[in-house]
């Protein structure tokens, strides 16, 4: 009888330490991953890259690489086609901004990430989904457009990926100019934001990264960084409450890729704090972009796009619907 009763005690303390385990390895898990499924895309082959979102329509909007076109995805979860595949010349599309006074959606694009590339800037009405100008450049080994900013006036610069440089269209959206190119100091950009004032450019570079381009002068420095915090490899980078946040995907190794967040100096160009918002998330699978919405971050998580080949082929058996996450900041 008492050796029964000693093993009994053993097992429940057995269970008691694993019930403990269990427990902790959950907390660890919600600490580690602080976010939640927002949505997914019911379209496996999409391969997403931009997102945006209008805040009168309360409707996000996603682009396509796969499928050179933009979809949007309602309050109610319900997905259409914003413009058809190829719809007024869409290349692939890439980063995507909503100007919500306005009424219009931008979005940039480029044929391939060959030797002869094709970029494009598309705007729209929002509301009528009437295409309002668009920009096409020479058949070219650059520029590739890659993402871009808008600004008070109702313009817009937006980078270039292959030849360093960034571009510019005017408020009254009459043309598409180089602003200003550096192999040394620009070398392949990607995320842009601006300052509030609108004195500067935050700009990620793939290798380098975050530099300060002066809208005034032209002129081109990285950002202070007491920390020396790791830029290299941002995608999207989104100014949110005097900090920026990046998401680096540039890596080989997946388990490297991560939300960060870069805490600034009152005159923003200086980077004094960092943290880490996400990483070695299981749902992480190519994150690109995000957009602000409301204090949360909405994060294209899953775009699957190392699935797809440089030719436009893919194993649709490889693919899974994209994931937008949700961060509480």
């Amino acid at each position: 009888m008492e050796a029964k009763m000693k093993k009994l005690l053993s097992l429940i303390l057995i269970a008691v330490v694993c019930g403990l385990a269990i427990m902790a390895q959950d907390g660890q898990a919600a600490r580690q991953y602080p976010s939640a499924i927002a949505f997914t895309i019911a379209e496996k082959d999409l391969f997403p890259e931009g997102i945006a979102y209008d805040p009168q329509t309360e409707q996000f909007f996603v682009s396509s690489i796969g499928k050179a076109k933009i979809v949007a995805i309602d309050k109610a979860g319900k997905k259409t086609d914003f413009i058809q595949p190829k719809q007024d010349g869409m290349l692939l599309s890439l980063g995507m901004k909503v100007d919500g006074r306005r009424r219009r959606l931008w979005a940039v694009s480029n044929s391939d990430w060959g030797k002869n590339i094709i970029s494009g800037i598309h705007i729209y009405d929002i509301d009528s989904k009437k295409l309002l100008q668009k920009f096409f450049t020479a058949r070219n080994s650059f520029p590739a457009f890659n993402d871009l900013v808008l600004m008070k006036d109702g313009g817009a610069y937006i980078t270039d990926w292959k030849g360093n440089g960034i571009y510019r269209v005017p408020a009254d959206l009459s043309r598409v100019e180089l602003f200003i190119k550096s192999d040394d100091l620009l070398a392949a950009p990607n995320g842009i934001n601006a300052s509030p004032d609108e004195a500067f450019l935050y700009v990620a570079l793939d290798s380098q990264g975050i530099v300060l381009v002066d809208l005034k002068t032209r002129g081109i420095k990285p950002i202070a960084n007491r920390l020396a915090a790791d830029m290299k490899s941002i995608d999207g980078l989104l100014l949110y409450q005097n900090s920026l946040i990046g998401i680096l995907n540039g890596r080989i190794d997946k388990n490297e890729h991560c939300i960060a967040r870069y805490q600034l100096s009152a005159d923003g160009r200086e980077i004094i704090a960092a943290a880490i918002l996400d990483k070695n998330n299981p749902l992480f699978d190519i994150p690109t972009t995000g957009v602000i919405v409301n204090n949360e971050l909405y994060c294209l998580a899953a775009t699957f796009l190392n699935s797809l080949k440089d030719d436009g082929t893919f194993n649709l058996n490889d693919l899974k619907d994209p994931v937008v996450l949700r961060y509480k900041l």
